[in-house]
């Protein structure tokens, strides 16, 4: 369901990589309420892409990216500070996701020009568990066509035959190399 419904007639492809609130991994996910702490995506023209897929050219593809202020769990963990390397003193300087999400539908509708476009992710938890989760639980609308998306771990599954690992070794096993 995920990948048909998105990618039918998308031009763009926005990629998402959120992170959350989060504790030990000894504790339950079931008793962890994750609230999205940074909101990071990047917007891929599938026409360039594939216009310049043979050349390799490199261009530049609009990026957003905002810290976003947990709300239901303020106080960060040490344990997630540790992960993610975000203190919470950049947390508590941003806002909150209901504005955040604003300004990312207004920098998608800038960049997209009304044109149709995809979501994807590396795992459908950013999607399942975190942005819809928690729209849901503040009563937030979520981004257009957040609904269905591209899991790209299916794909790299599928097709580079590469299983569950992180996202670094990931892409290093496909020869490019993290940046952010």
């Amino acid at each position: 369901k995920e990948t048909t419904l998105a990618m039918s007639s998308a031009r763009y492809i926005v990629v998402v990589d959120f992170e959350c609130t989060c504790e030990s991994s000894k504790k339950s996910q079931n008793d962890w309420i994750y609230e999205i702490i940074e909101f990071p995506a990047i917007l891929i023209d599938l026409q360039v892409e594939i216009k310049e897929e043979s050349s390799r050219k490199q261009h530049n593809r609009p990026v957003f990216h905002e810290y976003v202020r947990p709300i239901e769990q303020p106080k960060l963990t040490q344990f997630c500070t540790n992960l993610t390397g975000i203190s919470q003193e950049i947390v508590d300087k941003a806002d909150s996701l209901d504005r955040v999400l604003l300004r990312f539908q207004d920098w998608l509708d800038k960049y997209t020009n009304g044109e149709n476009y995809a979501f994807a992710a590396d795992a459908p938890s950013d999607f399942r568990f975190f942005l819809l989760a928690e729209c849901y639980r503040k009563r937030l609308q979520p981004p257009r066509n957040a609904r269905s998306w591209i899991d790209l771990s299916l794909h790299l599954k599928a097709y580079y035959n590469i299983g569950k690992c992180n996202l670094v070794t990931k892409l290093g096993r496909l020869g490019l190399e993290f940046s952010g």
